[in-house]
């Protein structure tokens, strides 16, 4: 699917207008949004237009945009109207903005199918797909996320273990791959993951070094594969920003202006979702809702999401005694 054929190769099974609300699939194309987007509300399908499938594996690609974690659901359809064959499902971590995507399904026979897609009931928001691709499967090996070290910050430490997760996002059982970690532009780690199944994920701890974050800073540690064959070079590296501090003295206190080291304050989105902490510059117009200065930390919200979201101070060397801890919200 390109932006040329996105409205003859694809369709929604119901769309539904009620003033400014659009729910189910509608397609734009225009500064404010683009794309195939699913509002909730009602049951809606992104249906194809009829392809003849072969029989066996069959790798789905897309480009998509997502308000939090969403289990995409794709089925084959034969028969207009009746949805009872689940192909394939993958869960998909939020995006803020379009992110590369790509799932495989069985095909039982070889047939004319109609395929549609849908984000699972329990998904609430906006969902945008993009650049819809069905084709063969081939290898495909994608680096899904840094596990360990977790968290943008931490204490200025040496030997930190270094843990990723690697999926399997191809057609084909996957064995020996070559996976790599690197700090800066050091030490290259070299290991390999003896095999993942089609569809299945695998934590990799990197066992024959770790990395040194002992020097105050700002760190990059980037993970990634080198397996021969990929047929999908797009998620096959990912990188984190790190920034290594000593802990503070006592008394501590920020206001979160852009000359502060900011980047010691750990804002931990625990859902995954793009709702999350924020340190950033707080006018609205001519309203500014900073105590002093420009900045604060902020976060936004949406109908449906609920927080998990956590906004951690950086290690303090504290006395033992009662203290207190007072923040500025914009009703004071």
């Amino acid at each position: 699917m390109t932006d040329d054929n996105a409205e003859t190769a694809f369709s929604s099974s119901y769309t539904r207008t009620s003033g400014w609300v659009t729910m189910g699939w509608a397609y734009y194309n225009d500064a404010m949004m683009k794309g195939w987007v699913y509002n909730p509300g009602l049951t809606s399908y992104l249906l194809s237009s009829c392809i003849a499938l072969p029989k066996g594996t069959v790798k789905l690609s897309f480009d998509y945009m997502a308000l939090s974690t969403a289990k995409l659901n794709v089925y084959l359809v034969t028969e207009p109207g009746v949805y009872d064959c689940l192909a394939g499902s993958i869960e998909l971590p939020a995006a803020e903005e379009y992110t590369a995507g790509s799932m495989t399904f069985n095909v039982p026979d070889d047939d004319i199918y109609t395929i549609a897609i849908t984000p699972d009931n329990s998904y609430v928001g906006s969902f945008y797909l993009d650049y819809i691709k069905i084709d063969e499967t081939g290898a495909d090996v994608a680096v899904v996320s840094i596990d360990s070290p977790k968290l943008n910050a931490t204490l200025a430490q040496s030997g930190v273990t270094v843990a990723a997760t690697f999926r399997n996002a191809g057609g084909t059982l996957l064995e020996n791959i070559p996976v790599c970690c690197q700090l800066d532009n050091g030490t290259i780690l070299r290991e390999t993951i003896d095999r993942i199944e089609v569809g299945e994920s695998h934590q990799h701890t990197f066992a024959t070094g770790t990395v040194d974050l002992s020097a105050v800073g700002s760190h990059t540690l980037k993970v990634w594969t080198e397996m021969d064959g990929d047929s999908e070079s797009a998620n096959n590296a990912i990188t984190q920003t790190i920034s290594a501090y000593e802990a503070y003295d006592f008394p501590f206190e920020a206001s979160f202006e852009a000359d502060e080291q900011n980047e010691n304050w750990i804002t931990y989105n625990a859902d995954n979702d793009i709702l999350y902490w924020e340190i950033m510059q707080v006018i609205d117009g001519n309203i500014n809702y900073a105590k002093d200065g420009q900045q604060a930390a902020y976060m936004s919200s949406a109908s449906g999401i609920e927080h998990n979201d956590w906004l951690i101070s950086p290690a303090i060397n504290a006395l033992r005694a009662m203290r207190a801890f007072r923040f500025i919200t914009p009703r004071e």
